[in-house]
């Protein structure tokens, strides 16, 4: 009993602190104004959480789990031997649906700001260290760097669009951002 009643207490936490985010920036929300909000005391909420910024990494961790769940099967025996646009074609429409789901949600946790414990932060995290097969042996460094910012961008781009788009349009912006460089029009 008292298992399930904590479960329901700190679900009831993280739901006021998500309802709070809504209308209120994280540096902006008090401990006080979160207790209100979940209608518990102070000491319950020490008994869950250390402080604010604990929650908040919890939350945080809670919408990075889709990811590492995609990114875990990826590395399956059956994605070894493709290609970052076979990789790509694979698991966009998978990244694509956990965002569309939970789109507002999304973009409350990634507003949290807590430097490198933050979403975007830990979610380029995750991608570099599963796109390493696919760069080692790129002849640039910057491949390490550009390859998981563009998953961040269309990350945006999904969250604001509500689709993924296709590779095509992904090869002509980036040929169209590749000529922007070379001075071409």
């Amino acid at each position: 009993m008292t298992d399930l009643r904590f479960k329901r207490t700190e679900r009831n936490i993280q739901q006021a602190f998500m309802e709070l985010l809504k209308t209120t920036s994280f540096e902006d929300i008090s401990i006080t104004r979160l207790i209100d909000k979940a209608m518990i005391t102070r000491p319950t909420f020490y008994d869950h959480y250390a402080n604010l910024a604990e929650l908040a990494e919890t939350m945080i961790s809670h919408y990075l789990v889709p990811f590492k769940r995609i990114f875990a099967q990826a590395h399956d025996t059956k994605y070894q031997q493709i290609s970052p646009v076979q990789f790509y074609q694979k698991v966009s429409p998978e990244i694509a649906k956990a965002l569309i789901d939970q789109r507002d949600e999304y973009d409350l946790i990634r507003a949290i700001s807590l430097g490198t414990h933050n979403f975007d932060y830990q979610l380029k995290d995750i991608v570099l260290k599963f796109l390493q097969p696919f760069y080692t042996n790129s002849p640039s460094k910057l491949a390490v760097y550009l390859y998981p910012n563009i998953l961040l961008a269309e990350l945006d781009y999904v969250l604001n669009e509500q689709r993924v788009p296709t590779f095509e349009e992904l090869r002509i912006t980036l040929q169209g951002m590749l000529n922007s460089v070379a001075g071409n029009r």
